[in-house]
């Protein structure tokens, strides 16, 4: 599948019901690699932890862009960087948090769950999955 095959802005919701994934690490590094493919991307940090933020602000490069959001003013963000020709929007987003997870999983294109091969990482998955394919 071609992630660029139209000009639309493309959103990918990065989820995982468990701590430790790598959830922000993916994010970050996924809006890195647009901007050396000549991409616009943008991450919008859902997490109080805000470790894509802080990630943001101790690094020496002003792209990707980077926004601490409250999910309330997710849609309004997506669409100003939809508007602003953003071409990927990345959301980055906390554990334990089911309502903030349905919030960035309805408005994405593609859902990244990162896991751990272990168990309990495997059994955060199938949670996370059961969670937002039961609605």
């Amino acid at each position: 599948m071609d992630l660029w095959n139209s000009k639309a802005m493309k959103t990918v919701a990065v989820i995982s019901q468990k701590g430790g994934v790598g959830k922000t690490t993916l994010a970050t590094a996924l809006a890195v690699a647009a901007g050396e493919h000549g991409r616009q991307a943008a991450v919008f940090d859902l997490d109080p932890q805000a470790s894509a933020t802080f990630w943001y602000d101790t690094r020496e490069a002003p792209s990707p862009a980077v926004a601490s959001v409250q999910p309330a003013r997710l849609e309004h963000m997506l669409a100003a960087a939809r508007e602003s020709g953003c071409d990927l929007a990345i959301i980055d987003t906390p554990p334990f948090a089911k309502d903030i997870a349905f919030e960035a999983a309805e408005h994405a294109d593609f859902i990244l769950i990162p896991s751990r091969p272990a168990v309990f990482d495997a059994k955060a998955v199938v949670k996370t999955l059961f969670h937002h394919g039961s609605s």
